[in-house]
């Protein structure tokens, strides 16, 4: 192999490895935007986390709340029916 065999291999390595670097260049820049990405997805998701369990706990709240009211309105109909009962006994 001549010198200048040597010399235009070396040329060739060297591009090759001028051409690598640019690519894992690139793709770290890649990687570091998918990693800013990935934060910010991961931050809306914990807050979402939060306020769905936030809402989860006042659904909570209202869902006693409406079983506490349908209790309420179940005696006040058997109090209504007792005296209409009473009232009807009396006719009778």
């Amino acid at each position: 192999m001549t010198f200048e065999e040597r010399i235009d291999r070396l040329t060739e390595r060297h591009e090759a490895l001028a051409q690598t670097v640019e690519l894992i260049a690139h793709q770290q820049q890649r990687n570091e935007e998918l990693q800013q990405k990935n934060e910010e997805f991961q931050r809306k998701n914990e807050e979402f986390q939060r306020k769905s369990e936030e809402l989860q706990q006042k659904n909570q709240v209202l869902f006693a709340q409406v079983i506490e009211g349908i209790y309420d309105l179940a005696r006040i109909a058997q109090g209504h029916e007792r005296r209409i009962s009473g009232l009807e006994g009396d006719r009778g």
